[in-house]
């Protein structure tokens, strides 16, 4: 129970991120897109890295690569800064107190680098020295949080081979395996070759890896024929994080992944609210605009559901439906 307790906390808050960000991914394309690129600074689009979904790093990388000749020399600073001098400097690009930590800028910095690819070759020198960076200050979790964006960001602007990673992540039980899958993550599409080889790690013995693993299908964008019926199996796995994992995964597939609309129909019943939440936007992601009307009679029961932000999202998604209908 009490792990329930912890997981329902933690999946609350990513649910309620990715809802927002897909929400403002989809108002900013709906505005123009590309056309609105040229009024947001290069300090915009850096923030926006912080956004943990492919479309919104798709959309900064664009906006990024159109501007790049001045971009890069700006992305160097950033990744260079150090001290309380530069906070100043930090606070003219993003306001006060955006990043409170330098290794977050730095590993920001360098993500932005790797959208840019070839273009930024001239940030490789500054980049092998991020590989190294690590911050004795900060939990575990982020202690490497600075060198995986670095790594990714290399493999792209050297448009390397994926080779060595894929064998980092067939060796599962190796200690270098958590930042093997975090890079691959940072990969975005450029990672899709390692589809099968993270789809394997879905049913390893750790749900750790297994969590991290569905969360890196999502962030490349894998191969749909090969990650969406794993995914879908995923869906009714005992572990109710990898359940959730496995449901924000597939949301990033949207149609292409209407294969698992029966896996996903069936966690609406999960019972755990996060997952109940979450699958509620993955079906409607999942399902065809000509065919959302059939959505109304699985979504209508949730409108009493017991958990506030259930009963929330299935009604924002129930009022859009009625929308259609009008």
């Amino acid at each position: 129970m009490k792990g329930d307790v912890m997981l329902s906390a933690r999946t609350w808050l990513v649910v309620a991120m990715a809802m927002s960000c897909s929400r403002a991914t989809t108002t900013s394309a709906a505005a123009g897109g590309g056309a609105t690129h040229a009024d947001k600074p290069a300090a915009y689009w850096v923030e926006r890295m912080r956004v943990d979904v492919p479309a919104a790093r798709k959309e900064a990388g664009d906006a990024l690569r159109e501007r790049s000749a001045e971009n890069v020399p700006l992305l160097i600073e950033m990744l260079k800064s150090r001290g309380d001098a530069a906070k100043e400097r930090w606070n003219e690009w993003f306001g006060a107190d955006v990043f409170m930590r330098a290794f977050m800028l730095h590993g920001y910095a360098a993500s932005a680098l790797g959208e840019l690819g070839p273009a930024a070759s001239a940030a490789i020198p500054e980049l092998l020295a991020a590989c190294a960076e690590s911050d004795a200050n900060v939990s575990a979790q982020y202690a490497s949080f600075v060198a995986v964006r670095a790594r990714a960001a290399l493999i792209k602007i050297r448009g390397a081979t994926l080779d060595d990673l894929e064998a980092q992540l067939a060796e599962r039980r190796s200690s270098a395996w958590q930042d093997a899958v975090a890079t691959a993550a940072e990969l975005g599409e450029y990672g899709r070759p390692l589809t099968k080889v993270l789809v394997a790690a879905l049913t390893d013995t750790s749900c750790a890896r297994r969590d991290r693993a569905a969360n890196a299908l999502a962030r490349i964008h894998a191969d749909s024929s090969v990650a969406v019926p794993a995914l879908a199996a995923a869906c009714s796995n005992s572990d109710a994080g990898l359940r959730f994992f496995a449901l924000r995964s597939i949301t990033s597939y949207g149609t292409a992944a209407l294969s698992a609309r029966a896996a996903v129909i069936a966690r609406l019943a999960d019972a755990l609210p996060s997952n109940r939440q979450i699958a509620i936007t993955t079906l409607v992601a999942i399902t065809p605009r000509v065919q959302r009307d059939s959505l109304v009679p699985l979504l209508a029961p949730l409108h009493v559901d017991p958990f506030t932000e259930v009963r929330a999202t299935a009604d924002a998604a129930l009022k859009e439906l009625e929308k259609r209908v009008k």
